[in-house]
């Protein structure tokens, strides 16, 4: 009983000693939308208006004490920028008072087109008797606002063949515009890869082979055995996938499958063309047949793969920057076009033209020349998977 006794006197102590009870009771970010979004633009800053509200307890000594430095900021995967000016607030601010509500003026950048605004403070804890502990801790607002371009326009689903997993969304895009719909929910995070095959798309995510509705976005799971996939590509009705070292010929409807050929780790890219799958691993280019058996095609000069892709008989290879067009046959190639394509995270191809995303744009690529024209909004950030239907 001792034992629980002096337990219970150290928790209250150190309660007593480092105590924060103050809270953001309010934060809203105006204009924005109903669903927490703020629209931007790609040719001029944003301004917005912040307001917030600071409740406070009261303590043995009187009112809590407080110092908070308060900044909006907006939060992207390696950044972070503030987008005011810091305001201090203490108690003596609050005159009193339970409560404070204070508003700031902000600016998004010009360029600034994703990622989250959240209201950013600073403050310094006090014990429970009003004294400083020396200790300043940071806290982000719950409450997140999600940057947006304004709508992406309409959609000719007549022309829309192109598909990609962005973030957790399934995206069909116009092959002209870049405009896209949303097909179904955002169900897709952590997605391997995709290809497509006899009007379906399959998706491999979560270990999960999912056969999917172009159209809905409705899908089954064919099977559930393959985590941790490098690769994906169809060919003759059936699917083709590395996963584990292994290159699995599988059933597109049952998920059966037969492992046809080994040592396949460090898979960078796969396609399939005129009868053969083409695997780039460990730097080397693989001309593969249905058996598993294949040929390299050329030196070890693919490392740094970002993207590959097939049309009207060639091989695309997006590496180190640059867009290669092979022979399928003996590995040669020429590069079109510069140094213009690092940070690559997909390709496909459709009706006579390449189609590239790269640094938050998708490309409608030349596939003789390799000049290109850019569709639509910078909106591809999280780019996993491209494939075309």
């Amino acid at each position: 009983m001792k034992k629980y006794f002096l337990l219970l006197v150290l928790i209250v102590l150190t309660s007593f000693l480092n105590t924060k009870a103050a809270n953001l009771s309010n934060f809203y970010v105006t204009p924005s939308t109903a669903d927490f979004k703020i629209s931007v633009s790609e040719t001029s800053p944003k301004n917005v208006t912040a307001g917030f509200t600071i409740q406070r307890t009261y303590w043995s000594y009187g009112w809590e004490y407080l110092d908070w430095t308060v900044t909006l900021v907006l939060n992207e995967p390696s950044q972070e920028t503030a987008l005011s000016a810091p305001i201090h607030i203490t108690h003596y601010d609050f005159n009193g008072a339970t409560s404070l509500s204070k508003t700031l003026s902000a600016t998004i950048p010009q360029g600034k087109l994703s990622g989250v605004v959240s209201l950013k403070y600073q403050y310094k804890v006090y014990n429970g008797s009003g004294t400083p502990t020396g200790v300043t801790n940071t806290e982000y607002s719950s409450r997140v606002y999600e940057l947006t371009l304004p709508n992406q326009g309409n959609v000719d689903l007549n022309n829309a063949n192109i598909f990609a997993v962005v973030g957790s969304e399934l995206r069909r895009i116009d092959n002209n515009t870049g405009a896209y719909i949303t097909v179904g929910g955002a169900v897709w995070p952590n997605t391997n890869v995709m290809t497509s095959l006899d009007g379906f798309l399959y998706i491999i995510q979560a270990g999960n082979i999912h056969r999917v509705n172009k159209s809905t976005g409705s899908y089954n799971i064919v099977t559930n055995n393959f985590p941790n996939s490098e690769g994906i590509a169809a060919l003759d009705g059936e699917l083709y996938i590395v996963q584990n070292n292994d290159l699995h010929r599988m059933n597109k409807d049952n998920g059966a499958y037969t492992v046809i050929s080994s040592s396949w780790n460090g898979t960078e890219a796969m396609t399939a063309l005129d009868g053969y799958i083409y695997i780039i691993q460990n730097g080397y280019l693989h001309k593969v047949n249905k058996n598993g058996s294949y040929s390299i095609l050329g030196g070890q000069i693919w490392n740094g793969t970002n993207a590959m892709t097939n049309l009207d008989g060639y091989l695309y290879i997006v590496q180190n920057g640059y867009l290669h067009k092979v022979d399928k046959d003996s590995g040669t190639y020429s590069i079109l076009g510069s140094q213009v394509w690092t940070g690559t995270s997909g390709a496909a191809a459709y009706n006579g033209s390449l189609y590239i995303v790269q640094n938050q744009r998708i490309h409608k690529v030349d596939k003789d020349t390799g000049s290109f024209a850019i569709l639509g909004n910078p909106v591809w950030s999280g780019t996993a998977a491209v494939t075309s239907l």
